[in-house]
């Protein structure tokens, strides 16, 4: 909102008339107008965005844990990742997790590797609320623990890594629940 001019070596400055203002904001209102539906299509192309929440460290972890505990008297269906025993707190597992979802009556059904931890956690599977079947990791290698939950939630944890996610969203969850049964299905 200043002019300048230069007469000779020197530069003059003037303030403008504050009115121009308004006229200039005017302008920006019409451009705006004429390209906002496209920029809202832009921002639309999904139906319904997922929600996304994301945790870092063992705590964020257990925190993905601690939420499928949400739903009680409902079934969690899990692909485990053997790097749980590696890079994790398996007591919080045995002595919180494990005892809280039985507890609140929360079946789950798990494809996990074939690994001689998993078939030792095998045998409780009737104890623990659980059904069990187990993959070659060689062949199949589940690097992150993937839990369906609540009939919209995926919980994904990478031990290794020690990030986890949250994702809320029904399409998503229907898409990969079929996975899993198809999966489920197909082993012995």
């Amino acid at each position: 909102m200043i002019t300048t001019t230069k007469k000779k070596k020197r530069t003059y400055y003037y303030a403008e008339d504050p009115r121009k203002i308004d006229a200039l904001l005017d302008e920006k209102k019409i451009v705006l107008k004429n390209i906002l539906p496209e920029l809202l299509s832009i921002t639309n192309v999904i139906d319904k965005k997922p929600k996304i929440k994301f945790f870092e460290g063992e705590e964020g972890i257990k925190d993905v844990y601690r939420d499928t505990l949400n739903y009680p008297n409902q079934e969690t269906l899990a692909w485990a990742s053997h790097e749980a025993v590696e890079h994790f707190d398996v007591d919080f597992l045995w002595k919180y997790y494990v005892p809280k979802r039985i507890e609140k009556k929360i079946w789950q059904r798990t494809i996990a590797p074939d690994k001689e931890y998993m078939r030792d956690l095998k045998n409780y599977d009737e104890k623990h609320l659980r059904q069990m079947k187990l993959i070659p990791p060689d062949k199949y290698p589940v690097e992150v623990e993937i839990n369906l939950y609540g009939n919209r939630f995926i919980g994904i944890m990478s031990f290794s890594e020690q990030i986890g996610l949250i994702i809320e969203s029904k399409k998503i969850y229907t898409a990969l629940k079929s996975i899993f049964e198809m999966n489920w299905a197909m082993l012995e």
